[in-house]
């Protein structure tokens, strides 16, 4: 979730966290430096860096390798003397 507020009339802004993802991505592809919102109130443009826009996204969870067959685990060899 980013908030922020409107440069011209201090309303708040909000974005949801599909919203980041899709201005990041987009501006990525257009190797754009700023995304453009509207303000919800006064309808003006505000806009906002997208590194900032990056630090507010949710970490992504780790991922794990699913190419890797999954080890076993390894066994003591039991002791030879009491079998």
């Amino acid at each position: 979730m980013f908030s922020t507020k409107c440069t011209y009339c201090r309303s708040l802004i909000s974005l949801k966290n599909e919203d980041l993802e899709t201005a990041v991505t987009q501006a990525e592809a257009e190797h754009q430096t700023l995304y453009s919102v509207h303000c919800p109130k006064c309808q003006r443009i505000n806009k906002i860096q997208i590194k900032e826009l990056k630090r507010r996204l949710p970490p992504k969870p780790a991922a794990t390798p699913t190419d890797a067959p999954p080890t076993e685990p390894e066994t003591t060899p039991s002791d030879p003397t009491s079998v």
